[in-house]
């Protein structure tokens, strides 16, 4: 549906799993503030201690948090 998709998990590497169909294209990438500020949504969904989340709340404009890590205005839970 024309969506860029990205994806960061400390704890998977690029050969872990094989792509699933739909996410050849799938790019990893790091958690930067530049990284978080320009994404339209950040959605939470595996809670890793090795996520900055403070970072992470204080950077990214819209949060979906599946895990209920974070609070604020900016941030939507399940």
């Amino acid at each position: 549906m024309g969506a860029e998709v990205q994806a960061a998990d400390p704890h998977v590497t690029d050969d872990a799993h094989p792509r699933a169909a739909g996410l050849e294209n799938l790019q990893r990438v790091e958690v930067t503030p530049d990284g978080l500020a320009a994404a339209d949504a950040v959605v939470l969904l595996a809670e890793h201690d090795a996520f900055d989340y403070p970072l992470i709340s204080a950077h990214a404009p819209y949060i979906l948090d599946c895990r209920h890590r974070l609070a604020g205005a900016h941030v939507e839970s399940l």
